[in-house]
């Protein structure tokens, strides 16, 4: 890469004078149809039926309360209706939530007592708005705890797996309650013939066990006990146990040694172990951990996934598509020869190795379980990987899982597959790069031609319609059965060999050792925590790359595969980049204005000609009790022009850049969400202007919004990236970009990199 295309990224922090005070609200109070007698007599009659269904419970446990579901009108789904004059702590108040529209509410006699008389006699607008918004109010009952699966389905299980119980139990508003909950039901569990009850550490306001030891018979007092939530196996997740194809032995010039000269990232991969037998992969291994003894291990899937991180350009016949850096290896052996492992032990194994090896900040995970995400909720193991990629300052590289029912996907894809191959747990997981595949080569009986989809890749979107898989690498390509002759990935089998195979699982560890060559670059110290601007970075390089991006595309392939480290990390003088990181608040505002447009970019002849591109991502608070509504706070960003509007001569705000993959028909709460518009932590924006506005001022704003059950004042970090690309490899984008925000001091320094700061010493 030339020297004009190794500019430095340019960071803009926020200025005092960067906040304004947002204008004043201008709400007004919506009633959703009539409120009579008739509609509160019914809504009375339903909160009597929820203290009727629970009376056995509170005579048995005083002071424990119950949970009902409440379920919205539609067009009533958004923060600024929430019905909170209705459920508050002075009746039933909103603990938590499932799919969007449907809450949870804690109840107790007493407070049901006075959600009947709110309902009843309450005259007020807000009571009345509050009213309106109502569907249904009901007990969540042991149908509601077993979620899709049958009481008599769950004892055979039992029965004849003689496996454990995963048991979640709400939590509610108050500590003192929820410590009440758990004694009752720990003692319950016991006289139900529990032998060995186990809390397990998930992620903070979950409340999980592990129980062992249960009885077939006593299942349906269990599943009828107070505050359960939800009761299932625990699921297993596992790896595609595809046949690798051998193709040779292995040589030093096929694997090279690593360079004792060069400092290279580390990789975790958990998984099944690389063979151990192997010298050139094992010169890579810095340390080992075996969860599997060694006589129960089968390495040939965590072999390959190795080689992929270690030489996935070299060993692919140096394919330029592929990541030409390299990464050393901490190798965690967790899943057996059959590969599998259960969520309760892989939490476990995770625990462990995070604690053993905590300069180990990229973790690949080519696993997941069988049964595909929804729309309404984020799993737990989902949730339990976001609390640790949090607490331990960790990025996990998560496989979006494979689809092997035959004949696999075409592309486009055929109709009726509906949500069977759909993104599986735990490619949810919110702070975490999810990673889909795509197809490098083709021959004349695959299924899809080269830089489509593969074939068997799992598509999102992730719950809440977030943009999932991120990225996608390539992971190979067959036909309609499965078989990948002359067209799968290259790696080391768990034999020595170079061989071929095909799988998300091997899509994965591509993007895991460039996101860890991307983090030892943003990382100068051991304590800096940079994961949401590595993820940010690389999602960004691929959307540049990539875009525009279809709807279709973006479920399978996110915005596709980033270009190599350089082009992530550098500018070029034709197209300037800066990240403003700002903390943001729900006020005062943020903006930038005016934002500088480079003038080699339009004239009075042509108008605008450039393409902008963003990239906003941050990390919300998460709540996990609140199904859908998982993400906590909402960012969104503008870019657009400034100009007088002619009837009122007032100013007039123009939006010039749209968010994509597409433009909203309506602004329904509903539809906000599924196009990714509200409270998704990843948002992108691009416009390619042939004809743009010139002579206007372009203004830049971050605005805020907490959820109604989150309102909290505490900053949210944001990072945006921008960049302005001009339409030919001569303009001077770049130089004329930092030389005005030189002159209106915006204060922009260059990224700091580990290269960059080596090369000055």
């Amino acid at each position: 890469m030339s020297e004009s295309n190794r500019l430095p990224i340019k960071v803009v922090f926020p200025r005092k004078e960067d906040f304004k005070a947002p204008p004043p609200p201008r709400g007004s109070t919506t009633i959703f149809g009539v409120v009579d007698a008739n509609l509160r007599a019914m809504f009375a009659k339903e909160v009597a039926g929820v203290e009727r269904h629970f009376q056995a419970a509170f005579s048995a446990t005083k002071d424990v309360p119950a949970v009902a579901k409440v379920t919205l009108k539609p067009e009533a789904v958004a923060k600024s209706h929430r019905p909170s004059e209705l459920f508050n702590p002075d009746t039933c108040p909103i603990i938590g939530g499932n799919k969007l529209g449907e809450l949870y509410i804690s109840v107790q006699p007493k407070g049901l007592e006075s959600l009947q008389s709110k309902i009843q006699l309450g005259t007020s607008e807000k009571l009345q708005a509050s009213i309106s918004t109502l569907r249904s109010i009901q007990p969540f009952t042991a149908e509601d705890v077993l979620g899709s699966a049958s009481l008599s389905q769950l004892k055979e299980q039992v029965r004849n797996k003689q496996v454990p119980l995963r048991i979640r139990l709400f939590r509610h508003a108050l500590a003192s309650q929820n410590a009440l909950l758990d004694l009752v039901f720990e003692r319950m569990a016991k006289e139900c013939g529990v032998g060995n009850l186990e809390a397990l550490d998930y992620a903070e306001g979950l409340r999980v066990y592990c129980a062992r030891e249960v009885e077939p018979d006593r299942l349906e007092s269990l599943v009828k006990s107070i505050g359960i939530q939800s009761l299932s196996l625990f699921p297993e997740y596992r790896v595609v146990r595809t046949m690798s194809r051998a193709l040779g032995n292995i040589s030093p010039a096929d694997f090279p040694a690593p360079d004792p000269q060069l400092n290279y990232p580390v990789v975790g991969i958990i998984d099944t172990g690389t063979d151990p037998n192997n010298p050139h992969l094992q010169a890579w291994v810095t340390e080992r951990y075996e969860h599997v003894p060694r006589q129960f291990q089968d390495n040939d899937h965590g072999s390959f996934v190795a080689g992929l991180i270690v030489h996935g350009r070299r060993l692919n016949h140096n394919d330029p598509r592929f990541p030409s850096i390299s990464s050393k290896i901490v190798d965690v052996v967790a899943l057996d020869q059959h590969g599998l492992i259960s969520e309760e032990e892989l939490l476990i194994v995770i625990d462990d190795v995070l604690n053993r090896f905590p300069h180990v900040k990229v973790w690949n995970l080519s696993l997941g379980q069988a049964t595909p995400c929804t729309d309404s909720a984020f799993s737990e193991f989902g949730a339990a990987l976001d609390e640790r990629s949090s607490r331990h300052g960790v990025l996990f590289v998560v496989a979006a899982g494979n689809y092997n029912v035959s004949p696999l996907r075409t592309w486009p894809p055929q109709s009726g597959l509906d949500d069977d191959d759909r993104i599986c747990p735990p490619a949810d997981s919110i702070r975490a790069i999810t990673v889909g595949s795509m197809a490098h080569l083709d021959t004349p009986s695959t299924r899809v031609r080269r830089e489509e989809p593969s074939p068997f890749s799992r598509r999102g979107p992730g719950p809440a319609y977030l943009i999932k898989p991120e990225l996608a690498f390539y992971g190979g390509n067959c036909d309609g059965s499965g078989d990948y002759v002359q067209s799968g990935i290259v790696s080391i089998d768990g034999n020595g060999h170079r061989a071929e195979n095909i799988g998300t699982s091997f899509a994965n560890p591509l993007a895991a050792t460039l996101a860890a060559n991307v983090d030892a670059q943003l990382r100068l110290k051991d304590d800096d925590s940079p994961r949401a601007l590595v993820k940010a970075l690389m999602i960004h390089a691929a959307f540049m790359q990539n875009a525009p991006v279809s709807g279709d595309r973006i479920n399978y392939c996110g915005l596709g595969c980033p270009p190599d480290l350089s082009s992530i990390i550098n500018c070029k003088q034709s197209a300037a980049t800066i990240i403003l990181q700002v903390p943001v608040s729900t006020k005062p505002d943020f903006g930038k204005r005016p934002f500088p447009m480079p003038a080699c970019l339009s004239s009075p002849e042509t108008g605008l000609q450039c393409e902008i591109f963003m990239t906003l991502m941050y990390e919300p608070p998460l709540d996990r009790n609140f199904g859908v509504e998982y993400c906590r706070c909402n960012v969104s960003a503008t870019l657009g022009t400034v100009g007088i509007d002619p009837k009122t001569q007032k100013e007039k705000y123009s939006r010039e850049v749209e968010p994509v993959p597409k433009k909203l028909s309506s602004a329904y709460e509903e539809e906000l969400i599924q196009q990714g518009y509200k409270w998704s932590p990843l948002k992108l924006y691009y416009r390619k202007f042939s004809r743009g506005p010139t002579n206007k001022p372009w203004r830049l704003t971050l605005d805020m919004l907490n959820r109604s059950d989150h309102e909290s004042s505490e900053q949210q970090n944001v990072y945006l990236i921008i960049t302005i690309k001009g339409q030919s490899e001569e303009q001077q984008v770049y130089n004329e970009f930092v030389r005005e925000m030189d002159r209106l001091g915006w204060g922009a320094s260059d990224l700091q990199l580990r290269s960059r700061l080596r090369a000055k010493q």
